[in-house]
């Protein structure tokens, strides 16, 4: 699930960011970072909560700042208790170019090109000019390659409907056939040899929302999850009078099968400190089901055989988006929006962070799925948004290499979640968070489009039939070769 954007004026610059950017690596401490007057984060002795804490409390100072040098002080403060915050960065280099402080804004251009976030600098205008200015020709020449799109795969499949709002989607490599999942319309489609038909999962009025959707191993039902939302539709001509109409949607785990769509069972979510907002979710190799809770920062283990819940919660979870499980059957990696990745052990819920690597960012991570040495996910918390392949050592301790693999503002400007589907990754290319306001109306002068499910081919390097290491981020060196299981996209659905 995608945070909104948000931003702040400082004296006549715009800082923007998202709303729940901060993902550290290392503590303030350890970068020397320290709490003064214009930082009153509580200290708990936790590294992560810490130095998150004392770069979000810079940053909203910076949006109050009187002038471009205290604004300039804050946004660095922020910076560098956050170093792996493309967000701070980005806006270091926005006030240090109105201020024309070279040393700052190339110390700020630097770290976001080894983060490969070049785009994030030259893609506006006022900082590309900056850049001409205050750059060396070297650096500069860089930055301006390192920029270019990552243009790879194309259209697997489309959704005609142009309000449709995909966020979840699946793939049962098997049978063929790719699942989306609908905020606007409250169902399920299913993508097969270039036909889409609708699960009309709205027939139930206990269906809000359908935010995740996984398909069980053996491809005959769906685990999907669901919620009251603002942004969906309440009146949906696809609801079908039934004795359902006097429910109302609720926070829940669905089974349903696949066949003709029927709700084999509804999982009221537990209760929390707040409501429930389920958003990604896995099948374990047990058959139980793993749920993220972005709202109420909590991951739910459901429990089938026993018809149980299990509530994961840490201190350190702010916002868990997706979830992958590790070959091994015992681990899940789980991402949080704000604070990076986190290994879970299924049996005990144990929580360790995974350690970040220099010069990389795992911030703003939506779906995850296993693949090769790590995960391939959704990085829709950066500006521009792309599909990075996620690497890490043997013991799942530390990152280990970023790469990416899909990047395009054009063809893939707002992705969502995504799965392997045979050699290839399917992700929703172009979900509608930002098409619609606070209230659930479309925001005015929207174009809107049918949805794509998007098809890129997988490097050797993201599927595990290479056993090359590397350090560091970068981006595929060349574009892979065409997969098999992308030839459909010449199939047009009806």
């Amino acid at each position: 699930m995608r945070a909104h954007a948000s931003r702040h004026r400082v004296c006549g610059v715009v800082l923007a960011a998202s709303c729940c950017a901060a993902v550290p690596t290392s503590s303030a401490v350890a970068q020397g970072a320290t709490t003064s007057a214009t930082t009153s984060a509580v200290t708990t002795g936790d590294p992560v909560r810490d130095s998150a804490a004392v770069a979000r409390e810079a940053w909203r100072a910076a949006a109050r700042a009187g002038s471009v040098a205290e604004a300039l002080a804050l946004v660095e403060r922020a910076a560098t208790a956050w170093p792996l915050q493309p967000a701070y960065w980005a806006g270091l280099a926005r006030v240090a170019a109105q201020a024309s402080d070279t040393v700052r804004f190339r110390r700020a251009a630097a770290t976001l090109d080894a983060m490969n976030l070049a785009p994030a600098l030259l893609g506006d205008p006022r900082l590309a000019t900056a850049a001409t200015a205050l750059l060396e020709a070297a650096p500069l020449a860089a930055l301006r390659a390192h920029a270019a799109p990552i243009a790879t795969g194309g259209v697997l499949a489309t959704v005609d409907d142009p309000h449709f709002f995909a966020e979840g989607l699946d793939a049962h490599t098997a049978s063929g056939t790719v699942y989306v999942a609908s905020i606007r319309q409250r169902t399920v489609v299913a993508w097969h040899a270039g036909r889409v038909r609708d699960l009309q999962l709205a027939r139930d009025a206990r269906i809000g929302a359908v935010f995740g959707v996984r398909v069980a191993a053996d491809g005959r039902t769906l685990w999907c999850t669901t919620a009251p939302h603002v942004n969906m539709q309440r009146d949906s001509t696809r609801a079908v009078a039934t004795r359902a109409d006097s429910m109302r949607p609720v926070a829940a785990l669905v089974q349903v099968r696949v066949d003709d769509g029927r709700i084999l069972d509804i999982v009221p979510l537990p209760r929390g400190t707040q409501d429930r907002l389920p958003g990604d979710l896995a099948i374990a190799a047990d058959g139980s089901v793993l749920v993220t809770d972005s709202d109420d920062a909590a991951l739910l283990h459901w429990h089938p055989a026993t018809r149980r819940w299990d509530v994961v919660t840490d201190a350190r979870f702010r916002s868990l988006q997706g979830i992958a499980l590790v070959p091994d059957g015992r681990t899940a990696i789980v991402a949080d929006y704000s604070h990076g990745l986190f290994r879970v052990d299924l049996a005990t819920h144990a929580v360790h962070r995974i350690a970040d690597r220099p010069a990389t960012t795992v911030l703003g991570l939506d779906g995850l799925t296993w693949s090769g040495n790590g995960i391939i996910a959704v990085q829709n918390g950066v500006e521009p948004a792309r599909i990075v392949h996620i690497g890490f050592d043997r013991a799942l301790q530390q990152v280990a290499h970023v790469d990416v693999l899909a990047r395009d503002a054009t063809t893939l400007p707002e992705p969502t979640i995504g799965a392997r589907f045979g050699d290839a990754y399917v992700f929703v290319a172009n979900s509608q968070w930002s098409a619609y306001d606070a209230q659930g109306q479309p925001r005015a002068g929207t174009a809107f489009s049918p949805t794509r499910v998007w098809c890129i081919p997988l490097p050797p390097t993201a599927t595990g039939s290479t056993t090359t290491t590397r350090n560091g981020s970068r981006n595929t060196a060349s574009v892979p070769p065409s997969a098999r299981s992308c030839s459909a996209s010449k199939l047009a659905s009806p």
